[in-house]
């Protein structure tokens, strides 16, 4: 199946849910352009939405510049045009006003939560592109073996044993390029089950890196150390682009990939992670299915397409069971799960406490579910740990080691968990 350039031109450049809600709600407080824009400025500021696919990890009063206030105005402005796409809102020169749909789509957010208004908001993007049932229908085509996983490896020099402070020649580069091909295809291997020689690919690279004076064509030649990170940055273009058009044969850009990957992710449809344990890049892979009248419990309906079809979102429910000496199917398949990952990256790690963030992508990965639903089982699996302490036959403590706001950086990589009120980001079990 085909995704066109036209149908993915449905969707602007900006990853978010919350940038639909917060325009909505900017349109509701008055319909002057001028004043719509400062709400919206506002509350995206409010909503630490930045302007990558990470938010930002706290609320700060920032000088605004004439470049700040175009990055401003350019996403305002692509809101705007993706909502009025989905008649959410109607434009006429400088006045915005909300449509019954867009009312609707407040009312959802405001009394059913985020996750039911971004699924109103995808029936309206999906009916106009169908992009998520042809991405997710090309991960299964792509890797059938692995449920649908691609990947796109990212190792930089020092992943691969080579120092900064001592790559000063042309052969160094040559060097890292070397052994960058042979990891590459040994990721193919493992992953894909492809046996590809890379070696033409990476003599490209090194032609058009001489040829845009990044490096020479004299090996013991000394580069040019200011454009380390250049160059750095031209290798990992360089094979994520290879592996996305190539390998997989997407036709349009990786930043366009990574917009829609990112969206399904927010749907709970797909699962992208850059932080899976034992894996340098990024990795993606289906968490729903396509079908035709799947009646079985933990699929749920998540669009209807005209031809028939219907895509599956995998939804297991958490069981209540009257018997408090019994645990249902989904409670034993997940702390199954989370037990088994737990000691296997504990025998790697070798300490007792493991990041919670890095158990979530095993345990995701494992049950093909998504990011908010493996939050919710833990932390039911905490409390009944507590309640029943006999009937899980496990000890689990959560601790909070530094959370992201208590460190330097600027964006909000890796979510914490939230378990009964409280941020969490470690964890130890024992029997």
């Amino acid at each position: 199946m085909v995704i066109d350039n036209t149908s993915l031109q449905v969707g602007k450049k900006f990853y978010f849910f919350e940038y639909f809600y917060i325009l909505l709600v900017s349109v509701r407080k008055g319909n002057n352009r001028e004043q719509i824009f400062n709400s919206f400025k506002e509350l995206k500021r409010q909503f630490n939405l930045g302007d990558s696919k990470y938010k930002k990890l706290t609320v700060d009063e920032e000088t605004m510049t004439p470049r700040r206030q175009n990055n401003y105005e350019y996403t305002f402005q692509r809101v705007i045009v993706e909502s009025s796409n989905y008649k959410l809102i109607v434009t006429n020169n400088n006045h915005i006003s909300l449509t019954e749909r867009g009312e609707e789509a407040l009312e959802i957010y405001n009394n059913k939560g985020k996750l039911l208004f971004n699924n109103f908001i995808f029936q309206f993007m999906e009916g106009k592109s169908w992009v998520i049932r042809k991405l997710i229908s090309k991960c299964y085509e792509l890797n059938k073996p692995k449920n649908g996983l691609l990947i796109f490896p990212v190792y930089s020099p020092r992943k691969l044993g080579f120092e900064k402070s001592k790559m000063s020649r042309n052969y160094h580069i040559l060097e890292y390029s070397q052994k960058l091909t042979m990891r590459l295809e040994d990721d193919l291997r493992k992953n894909l089950h492809k046996e590809i020689d890379l070696s033409g690919h990476r003599d490209t690279l090194l032609r058009i890196l001489v040829s845009e004076k990044y490096i020479t064509s004299t090996n013991n030649d000394y580069f040019d150390l200011s454009k380390y990170n250049a160059i750095v940055t031209k290798f990992r273009k360089y094979w994520i682009d290879f592996f996305l058009k190539k390998i997989y044969g997407f036709k349009y850009s990786f930043a366009t990939f990574n917009v829609w990957v990112e969206r399904g992710k927010q749907l709970g449809l797909i699962h992208t992670s850059d932080f899976y344990p034992g894996f340098d890049g990024r990795i993606v892979y289906p968490t729903s299915i396509m079908g035709n009248g799947i009646s079985h419990r933990d699929f749920k309906v998540v669009m209807k397409y005209s031809d028939g079809e219907s895509l599956y979102r995998h939804s297991p429910k958490w069981e209540i069971t009257d018997n408090d000496n019994q645990i249902g199917k989904t409670q034993e398949s997940f702390v199954k799960a989370l037990v088994d990952s737990y000691y296997d990256m504990r025998a790697i790690k070798r300490t007792h406490f493991i990041r919670l963030a890095d158990l979530r992508e095993k345990v995701c990965y494992k049950l093909k579910i998504a990011n908010y639903m493996f939050d919710e089982f833990l932390e039911k699996t905490y409390l009944m740990s507590f309640k029943n302490p006999n009937l899980l036959k496990i000890k689990i403590s959560l601790e909070a080691d530094r959370l992201p706001h208590e460190t330097n950086a600027i964006y909000m990589k890796r979510e914490p968990v939230l378990v009964n009120g409280k941020y969490k980001n470690i964890i130890a079990i024992n029997y």
